[in-house]
């Protein structure tokens, strides 16, 4: 008694394709057991809607507050680790340049919804680029159609959020997933800078994202925020180049850049933390400052700039800072 039978299919409506991964798998029933005694006959449902992702209609209601222009279409899938976790249930305008939506968590998920939950869009296709890697990753089929909200919680607290919570929905997962205070970084030159997607990398991972870039008659400030765990990046000492790709006659330096786009390379201070930073534009050594020294070498001729890598096994261990002709050839300092 109170099991439902809800037969799912391919829906086309004004608000969009619900059910879209029926279209390779065919009609699909779905059981939602119920709590009464044992019976043998049922009246079957066709659905969907919200209504279907649980038996008893229950969810968690939440707020999403996105900038004009970012709202999610009523519908809209929201994920929790690749799982459905809810829909977007309406959108509405709010005061200002922002757009108010109305989400379900379905109750399942209401022990991993907290306080610190963070939202953002996920397009329909994702294409991830790294050293070594690319990978494209498709939400599930309907999310494939017309995109999806996903959320998580990226280290901070641990209370529950109550029915009716306001969580803003950010444009990605790095803005999302970048959690410190801000810091303010200036650079000389903004070329090639994005809010929103430039990177920050501590030993070639992703730690931050720049959230704002001024540009001024000096040069260009940007807004970073690290990721959970980095504020030992924020110590005053601390370093951060902007690597670009850089051609040469001994070849190109930075040459990852091309697929990833301009990052900001992040060598740790040891002071108290710090807000403002000065950017440098020059390549630095790939090793932490403290631990860094420099050597000379003499040669009859050589092609090497500064900017090259020195490499052990491979592997990059520095960098060239320096070179000057001398009277038997060329002087490099590494």
């Amino acid at each position: 008694e109170g099991a439902r039978f809800i037969l799912e299919q391919m829906h086309v409506g004004l608000d969009g394709i619900s059910g879209l991964e029926t279209l390779l798998s065919g009609p699909v029933l779905k059981f939602i057991p119920g709590k009464g005694s044992p019976k043998t006959s049922f009246v079957g449902e066709v659905g969907h809607g919200w209504e279907e992702m649980n038996g008893e209609g229950k969810f968690v209601p939440v707020r999403l507050v996105s900038e004009a222009g970012g709202a999610a279409r009523p519908g809209t899938p929201i994920f929790y680790q690749g799982l459905l976790a809810g829909r977007i249930l309406e959108a509405r305008g709010s005061e200002g340049d922002s757009v108010e939506m109305l989400a379900g968590i379905d109750e399942a998920f209401r022990s991993v919804l907290t306080s610190a939950s963070r939202f953002w869009k996920q397009p329909a296709l994702r294409t991830v680029l790294a050293s070594g890697k690319f990978e494209v990753d498709i939400q599930g089929l309907e999310a494939l159609a017309r995109g999806g909200v996903c959320f998580a919680n990226f280290g901070q607290g641990s209370e529950p959020a109550e029915d009716g919570a306001e969580f803003e929905l950010w444009e990605n997962e790095a803005l999302a997933a970048a959690v410190s205070p801000p810091i303010r970084i200036r650079f000389a030159d903004a070329r090639g800078l994005s809010a929103g997607h430039t990177e920050l990398r501590y030993l070639g991972s992703p730690v931050g994202v720049v959230t704002r870039l001024e540009l001024k008659k000096s040069g260009a400030e940007v807004e970073a925020r690290f990721r959970a765990g980095f504020d030992f990046l924020r110590a005053s000492g601390s370093r951060f180049q902007l690597v670009k790709p850089l051609l040469s006659l001994e070849g190109f330096t930075g040459l990852e850049t091309f697929l990833s786009g301009i990052y900001i390379e992040c060598l740790p201070g040891s002071g108290p933390p710090a807000a403002t930073f000065s950017g440098a534009e020059t390549l630095l050594p790939a090793t932490d400052a403290r631990e860094s020294f420099t050597i000379v070498l003499d040669a009859a001729k050589t092609v090497v700039r500064p900017g090259a890598p020195v490499l052990y096994r491979e592997t990059p261990i520095g960098n060239v800072l320096s070179r000057e002709l001398t009277s038997s050839g060329v002087r490099l300092t590494v």
